[in-house]
């Protein structure tokens, strides 16, 4: 039987023509992005967002703005019936996004980029369990790059589970495996134990850690996107 896939597209600004992109938008989308206060900012949501809806709408033989997606209780965007068993995801810096589709599970993903490390160092205790804070190694570059781990792949995790940020980081554990990594929590979160986390590697991530969640472990298939 053939593995489960999980299709991962890496998408970069201005590939879109603007004024195209943002005609694939809903008005909620547009709302958003007209409230940002720098262009600098708003041009690249608005690419990545006009991306996911044409993966999308290439996906269910649709067009981009005709397709619904609503945001869930906890904040995570999905479709709406009857195309909900397809589920997404979405995560973005100022130059790169990723954005991770699968047919049959729930799935998260966290992009950083490398420089992010460095503000980690100033908020340790408000993401890491102590258990982490034990481990981490007191030379800075290293600890730089424990604490990026850490964060995108309770990121990852907390986004595939739904809850995001809800549920609060310090409360998991993240255990390393070579590419591979588990959470617990010290609290009952259901589901939790399933959620396999690995490390998404692409020549073109070599200055980025990402990381994506999903129940078990499927095959990753790492494209980039064209219109």
């Amino acid at each position: 039987m053939a593995s489960p896939v999980i299709q991962v597209f890496l998408i970069t600004p201005g590939m879109i023509p603007m004024d195209q992109a943002r005609a694939v938008l809903s008005s909620d989308e547009m709302e958003r992005a007209d409230g940002f206060i720098f262009k600098k900012h708003a041009e690249p949501w608005i690419s990545y967002r006009a991306a996911m809806r044409m993966i999308l709408g290439g996906m269910l033989d649709q067009s981009p703005e005709s397709i619904a997606i609503i945001t869930g209780a906890m904040g995570k965007p999905m479709l709406e019936k009857p195309e909900n068993n397809f589920y997404f995801n979405l995560s973005h810096c100022d130059h790169l996004a990723i954005f991770a589709v699968s047919t049959d599970r729930e799935i998260g993903v966290d992009l950083e980029p490398g420089i992010r490390g460095r503000e980690l160092l100033e908020c340790v205790d408000f993401f890491c369990h102590p258990e982490e804070i034990a481990t981490l190694s007191s030379q800075k570059n290293l600890r730089c790059q424990q604490l990026l781990e850490i964060w995108t792949a309770k990121e990852a995790v907390l986004k595939a589970m739904g809850v995001g940020l809800f549920q609060a980081p310090e409360s998991l554990k993240i255990r390393f495996s070579g590419t591979h990594a588990n959470a617990h929590c010290d609290a009952l979160l259901p589901g939790l134990s399933s959620q396999c986390i690995r490390r998404i590697e692409h020549p073109d991530l070599a200055d980025y850690t990402a990381m994506i969640s999903s129940a078990n472990v499927a095959k990753l298939e790492i494209q980039h996107f064209t219109p």
